[in-house]
């Protein structure tokens, strides 16, 4: 073990969640990680790595993964389970070749020790499971084979192994994944497997639709010409040597916890944004020496997250194992708190849903600057870029940028164009961009600038073909004239003639 300042643990020691007369109703003695992931009808599965019926590994029943069930969710007086994928004997969900003989060699992929769980995530009815085929125990990196992604429908009982496949190779940072969704999609940080290699974790992030395919994963990474930004080739996010992880977007704050193999503890860091800047880590639970009183644990790894936790309230579950006698070798909860990362601003109703069909913080809008507020007979809430309406019926939309500007300077929703009712689109003839109002338009074009067209003359100039016609975008406001009113396009102008309410367009036809 290393040697490292004795650091009293921040977190809690809860209780010890698996083992002897704990999980023995589901013939699970022995079993490490019991990583928590909330399934679909809302309790929360436990997905555990090589399980054995004895309390020590090696013993009879080997199988991995195995899944256990608990809906505690007061987890203050400790998770209780109360149940396990294939009943009264907790199953191997997954396919496992068992074969111990490390073919070709212990140090390149071959046959297939055991199957190991790395995190999974529940969307919509369906869970995804992150799955790593391990090679060797015994090699200097504990090599794997791949990783791949299983998933199941019915909450777990059983698994489909999905085409989804990620294959080793030297410095693949893709083998141990931990992930969340957020925005519409899942962000995954992943490294490679094992806790001696310094190259540190990756981001990468996939539609939620698109999860299944691994030609839509985009990295986070950055290039000398444009500095950091989606679409680059992967850049490490954080440094190595990394254990086990496990990532998940609380409150507004995105929490990484993961074993720390240099200071020998599971540690958390916090970021207001998954690829923005991380905290310095804080030592949750520091490990120490078998038969220690002072508040450390002997050969602890892990540090996953409940995902029924709060940044005031966090509980961390935290595996052990005495490697020179067997036992223990088990998971423990642990109780803990974390800052969070910024001002926490709630996003909700159907502000947070049009919020997070943008993306969320990653999309257009950035991070929320305030919580929502009343705007005349709406709500309205501000975020970095931009601002989310919400009329009383037409719907929740946004404006920001130079679209957003002009709104405001013309009243927002208490002026003449009333209430958005669309998003920023993209004009049909891609030239240009605007949002929809109750009471007329604002179109952006980088070379007409930004107007907005209402009432008559938009009506008129929609007879025309709006900007795709023979008038093109607008280059100016209504404005008044000696006779009415007026707007001017690309192509020529439009008149409102008060005392008659006739409409002249210049030049005709």
């Amino acid at each position: 073990m290393p040697e490292v300042d004795v650091v009293v643990s921040a977190a809690a020691h809860v209780k010890d969640l698996t083992g002897s007369g704990r999980t023995t109703a589901w013939r699970v003695d022995g079993t490490d990680m019991a990583f928590p992931v909330r399934m679909r009808d809302g309790r929360f599965g436990f997905f555990c790595g090589d399980t054995f019926e004895s309390a020590a590994p090696g013993g009879p029943g080997w199988r991995s993964p195995v899944l256990l069930y608990s809906s505690t969710t007061s987890l203050d007086a400790g998770i209780v389970f109360n149940g396990a994928a294939g009943g009264s004997y907790a199953k191997e969900i997954l396919p496992n070749a068992h074969d111990t003989r490390e073919l070709p060699n212990r140090e390149s992929p071959g046959t297939e020790y055991t199957v190991i769980p790395a995190d999974a995530l529940t969307i919509g009815t369906r869970t995804y499971l992150s799955v790593m085929s391990i090679h060797s125990w015994e090699s200097q990196d504990w090599s794997t084979n791949f990783t791949y992604l299983a998933y199941s429908d019915d909450g777990g009982e059983n698994w489909a192994l999905s085409p989804a496949r990620w294959d080793n190779h030297v410095g693949a940072l893709d083998q141990m994944w931990t992930m969340e969704r957020h925005g519409g999609f899942v962000y995954v940080i992943s490294t490679a497997f094992g806790r001696n290699k310094p190259a540190g974790m990756i981001l990468r992030r996939v539609p939620e639709e698109q999860i299944l395919t691994p030609g839509a994963y985009e990295g986070w990474g950055w290039t000398s010409q444009n500095g950091w930004g989606w679409g680059n080739q992967t850049t490490p996010i954080l440094p190595g040597p990394v254990g086990e992880m496990c990532v998940r977007y609380i409150q507004g704050t995105w929490v990484l916890a993961y074993f720390d193999p240099t200071l020998y503890a599971v540690v958390t860091r916090t970021a207001a944004r998954i690829d923005g800047i991380w905290s310095e880590p804080t030592i949750q639970v520091q490990g120490g020496e078998w038969g220690a009183t002072d508040g450390t644990y002997a050969q602890i790894y892990g540090g996953y997250i409940h995902p029924a936790s709060t940044l005031e309230n966090l509980h961390l579950i935290v595996s052990q194992w005495n490697t020179a006698t067997g036992i223990p070798y088990h998971a423990m909860q642990f109780k803990t708190s974390v800052a969070p990362a910024g001002p926490v601003f709630t996003v909700s109703g159907s502000i947070a849903d049009r919020y997070d069909a943008l993306g969320a913080d990653t999309g257009p809008l950035g991070d929320a600057t305030g919580n929502e507020y009343d705007i005349a007979d709406g709500r309205a809430q501000d975020f970095e870029h931009g601002r989310i309406y919400s009329g009383p019926s037409a719907g929740a939309w946004e404006t920001y940028g130079l679209i957003a500007q002009k709104y405001q300077s013309l009243g927002g929703p208490t002026g003449m164009l009333g209430w958005p009712t669309s998003g920023e689109l993209a004009t049909p003839n891609g030239q240009g961009r605007f949002n929809r109002f109750t009471q007329g338009n604002i179109y952006f074009h980088p070379h007409a600038g930004t107007h907005c067209v209402y009432g008559a003359i938009f009506e008129e100039w929609g007879r025309h073909g709006y900007e795709g016609g023979r008038l093109g975008f607008p280059t100016s406001d209504e404005y008044a004239v000696s006779d009415g009113r007026q707007s001017d396009f690309q192509g020529g102008w439009i008149r409102w003639i008060a005392a008659t309410g006739q409409l002249i367009t210049s030049p005709p036809g």
